[in-house]
C-alpha cells in the first residue's frame, strides 16, 4: 500500500489513514494511523478542526509507492538535531540534486542547437536529442535514491524560455517517470519526447510568443498549432516511434477534452503525454513571462491539484505532490510560532511539513534549518506574500 494525500472535501467514509492525522495549526493528533474514517469523523473534521489534507492508503500500484529515501530527517549527518548552525549548502547540493547544474546547462545548449536546426531547416539531428535524453536519464537513475531536490533552471531573459523550459520539462518528466516505475527504455523515449515537446514553437514568430499583451484570437489559434508543427518536425527528422511523438502532440491535451490541438480526452491521451503535461504546467506557472509574473510554488501546486483528476492525471499529480510537496522549495511561510521561513526541501510522506530555513524569528536561530516533520509544536501557519517575506528579511 502507498500513501495518497487528498483534500478533506474529497475524503469518503471507509478510507483508512496511512499515518496519524494532526491539526495543521495546533498539531494535536486527531486520529491515529490506520484509523478508518466514518461519516461522523469527516463531519467532525470539517466543523471543528483545521485540516486541509488527509493521508489515506491506496492499493493502486499505479500510484506512487515512494521508493525514494530522500527524507532529509533520515540523513543523520545533515539534520541530526532540531536545527543546524548554518544552511548546509554543500551537503544539500551533494546529496539532494537529481541533476547537476553542468548537465542542465549542457542540455540547454543542446536544446538551443536543435531548435536552431529546426528553425533553419525544419529538421533536428535526432541522434543528438536521443543522446542528451539518455544522458539525463542515466544521471537521474544513478542518483535517484539519494535525491530530494529537483533543480529547475532560472531564466536569464525571456528569449531563453523555450530552451530552459524544454530542459525543465524533460528533467521533471524523468523524475516523475522514475516514481511511477516506468520501464527504463520507456523513460528514455519519454525524455526525447519531452525535450522536443515545444520544438514546434520555432514556427511561431517571437513577437507573438513573447508579446507583453493580450493575444488576439488569431494569434492564440496560431500558438495552439505548435504541437502539430512539432509533430511534423519530429516526423521529418526521422522519428517514427509513436510513444515519442505523442507527448509532442498531446502535452496540452486535457482529460476532460478542453485541451488542444485535437481535444482528446481520457484514455485517448497517452501516459507519456500526461507526465509531460503535468511537468509543462508546473514549470510554465512558476516561470516569469513577458505577459505575467510567475506564480509562487504554492499557488502553482494549488492550481495543479485543483485540476487533478479533471484535466490532469491524478497519479502523476500525486507524484508531483510527493516530490515537491504542498509547500514546494522556495515557498515563503509564517510558522505557528510567528517565525518567517522559506521551504527548502519537501518531506516525502509529509507534504504539509517541509524542511524550512528560518529567515526571522524570536525563538529560533536565523539561518537555521528546521525539519517540521520532527517538530510536534511547530508547523506552517500560512503562506506569505512576497512583500511580507521581504519585510521580514529586512527586519
Amino acid at each position: 500500500m502507498g500513501t495518497r494525500w487528498i483534500r478533506l472535501e474529497n475524503v469518503e467514509a471507509g478510507m483508512k489513514l496511512a499515518q496519524e492525522l494532526r491539526d495543521e495549526i495546533t498539531l494535536e493528533i486527531i486520529y491515529e494511523k490506520d484509523h478508518t474514517l466514518s461519516k461522523d469523523d469527516i463531519l467532525f473534521l470539517k466543523k471543528n478542526k483545521t485540516v486541509s489534507w488527509i493521508p489515506v492508503y491506496t492499493v493502486s500500484d499505479s500510484l506512487v509507492q515512494t521508493p525514494l529515501s530522500y527524507r532529509v530527517g533520515e540523513v543523520e549527518d545533515v539534520l541530526d538535531n532540531m536545527y543546524l548552525e548554518k544552511l548546509p549548502d554543500e551537503i544539500l547540493n551533494e546529496r539532494m540534486e537529481l541533476f547537476s547544474h553542468d548537465m542542465l546547462k549542457r542540455s540547454v545548449s543542446a536544446v538551443e542547437k536543435f531548435m536552431s536546426e529546426a528553425s533553419e531547416g525544419g529538421k533536428v539531428e535526432i541522434e543528438s536529442v536521443k543522446n542528451m535524453g539518455e544522458s539525463l536519464v542515466n544521471e537521474a537513475t544513478l542518483r535517484y535514491k539519494e535525491s530530494v531536490l529537483l533543480p529547475l533552471l532560472k531564466l536569464k531573459n525571456y528569449d531563453d524560455y523555450t530552451y530552459a523550459h524544454s530542459v525543465n520539462v524533460a528533467t521533471t518528466s524523468i523524475f516523475l517517470a522514475l516514481q511511477i516505475h516506468l520501464d527504463p527504455e520507456d523513460i528514455k523515449r519519454l525524455s526525447i519526447g519531452a525535450l522536443l515537446h515545444d520544438v514546434g514553437k520555432v514556427k511561431i514568430p517571437n513577437d507573438i510568443l513573447n508579446a507583453p499583451r493580450r493575444l488576439s484570437k488569431e494569434e492564440i489559434a496560431l500558438i495552439r498549432k505548435h504541437p502539430i508543427y512539432g509533430f511534423e518536425i519530429a516526423r521529418d527528422s526521422g522519428v517514427e516511434d509513436a510513444s515519442i511523438l505523442r507527448p509532442i502532440t498531446e502535452h496540452h491535451e486535457k482529460l476532460d477534452g478542453t485541451g488542444y490541438p485535437l481535444n482528446k480526452k481520457g484514455d485517448e491521451i497517452g501516459i507519456f503525454s500526461r507526465i509531460t503535461g503535468v511537468a509543462d504546467v508546473y514549470d510554465a506557472l512558476t516561470t516569469i513571462r513577458p505577459y505575467r509574473n510567475p506564480s509562487n510554488p504554492y499557488d502553482a501546486m494549488s492550481l495543479i491539484i485543483k485540476d487533478s483528476g479533471k484535466k490532469l492525471d491524478e497519479r502523476v499529480v500525486n507524484c508531483l505532490i510527493n516530490t515537491i510537496g504542498i509547500y514546494p522549495p522556495g515557498t515563503p511561510v509564517e510558522l505557528t510560532d510567528g517565525s518567517t521561513a522559506v521551504a527548502v526541501v519537501s518531506n516525502q510522506g509529509f507534504p504539509t511539513l517541509p524542511v524550512v530555513k528560518i529567515i526571522s524569528s524570536r525563538g529560533l536561530k536565523v539561518g537555521s534549518i528546521v525539519d517540521l516533520s520532527k517538530q510536534h509544536s511547530l508547523g506552517v501557519f500560512r503562506i506569505l506574500s512576497i512583500a511580507e517575506f521581504e519585510d521580514a528579511r529586512n527586519l
